[in-house]
């Protein structure tokens, strides 16, 4: 510890001679340092004090390299982080269905993939059959897959049912809240929309597409421009995180979009945030002029209710 020149007031002279003496006495004999005395002498540091000085230290450096990335790196980063600490909640959920079962629904899926929806519908029934004879019922999933079919064949009743039946199995399954959501959307029931794209954002945090459909819902249909903007934000940062990704990280894919397709979607999406943006401004500004007027035509006296 030391001390300022200009504040430090000696106080030998005020001490008694005998006092002096055996303080004399001590420092010929070693028992106490000149130095420990009158505090020129740096004490050592305790391990807490070095741990404490190192964590200042390693939290200094941090947010120097922060401050040399560029806005566009820091999120990104922001947005890996998220990913990489996200968790699944239908993954760690989904059960699986049997041998035979799983072997039907490739079949099912082959030909629902190479648009022979007909043939599909068929092997999805007969799978449905073959599961509920076995006592193993079909998983959440597969359900989906119903669904799917049943909207390839314009069947929107019994693929709302299908999606309903996936969701009773495993409220987790964001592919079957979203799908059942845009069905509701559809018919203008948007409140039920919202719970549902909300559900399956809860379900799975870095499922892409979650986000760009309800902004969609915000924007298109519910009119709230700023939570439109936040969903657009966090879909565009999701893409933008995919495009740094290589095929050897394809368990960390937050969308099915292939390169080529990836780069437009961001360029459409960056697009959306702008329009959307210039829109909400508009709305603050009526906001602010609606505001205006209310207080301009009250009576003399009177305000808005406020106090």
């Amino acid at each position: 510890m030391t001390f300022n020149h200009m504040t430090f007031k000696p106080f030998g002279n005020k001490l008694k001679p005998s006092v002096l003496a055996l303080l004399a006495l001590f420092v010929l004999s070693g028992c106490v340092s000149t130095q420990g005395l009158f505090g020129s002498e740096e004490p050592e540091q305790t391990e807490q004090e070095n741990s404490s000085e190192n964590s200042l230290t390693s939290i200094e450096q941090e947010a120097e390299v922060l401050e040399t990335l560029s806005p566009e790196q820091q999120q990104l980063n922001a947005t890996r982080a998220m990913v990489e600490a996200s968790i699944n909640r239908f993954a760690s959920s989904k059960k699986q269905n049997s041998s035979d079962a799983r072997a039907m629904l490739l079949e099912t899926l082959s030909a629902y993939q190479q648009q022979n929806f007909e043939l599909a519908l068929t092997l999805m029934t007969k799978t449905t059959q073959l599961a509920s004879q076995t006592g193993m019922p079909l998983n959440s999933a597969a359900h989906v897959l119903q669904g799917d079919i049943h909207i390839a064949l314009e069947d929107t009743q019994a693929a709302k049912q299908s999606y309903e039946n996936a969701l009773s199995l495993n409220g987790d399954n964001f592919k079957a809240a979203n799908r059942l959501a845009l069905l509701h959307r559809e018919h203008g029931e948007f409140e039920k929309a919202l719970s549902l794209y909300t559900q399956a954002i809860d379900s799975n945090p870095v499922h892409a597409v979650s986000y760009r459909n309800r902004g969609v819902l915000f924007d298109l249909y519910l009119g709230d421009k700023a939570s439109a903007l936040i969903d657009y934000q966090a879909y565009s940062d999701l893409l933008a995180y995919q495009q740094t990704l290589s095929d050897a990280d394809s368990s960390l894919m937050v969308s099915s979009l292939d390169a080529k397709a990836l780069k437009r979607e961001v360029r459409r999406v960056n697009g959306w945030l702008i329009d959307v943006g210039r829109q909400q401004e508009a709305q603050a500004r009526q906001e602010k002029a609606k505001q205006i007027n209310t207080q301009a035509n009250l009576p003399a006296g009177q305000s808005d209710g406020g106090e």
